[in-house]
């Protein structure tokens, strides 16, 4: 078997993600010729979170790039 091949999903919360999330599923699932990474922004916090939370997905990166108004987790 050669190198395994990698799929990086870059991941944030915007409109229409509950939509998105079985698409990151899916290769997680069921592609065992892949190794699926899940990189998140942070955009949103909580509302990432939850998503995440609801579908099962654990990031594997989280660039906690947002803050200010785009950081929703308060403080």
């Amino acid at each position: 078997m050669g190198t395994p091949r990698v799929l990086v999903v870059l991941w944030n919360k915007a409109r229409g993600s509950e939509a998105f999330a079985p698409l990151i599923r899916e290769p997680l699932d069921t592609t065992p010729d892949f190794e699926v990474l899940v990189c998140v922004t942070a955009q949103h916090r909580r509302m990432l979170d939850q998503m995440n939370s609801l579908f099962g997905i654990l990031p594997d990166v989280d660039l906690d790039l947002m803050q200010g108004q785009a950081d929703d987790r308060g403080g």
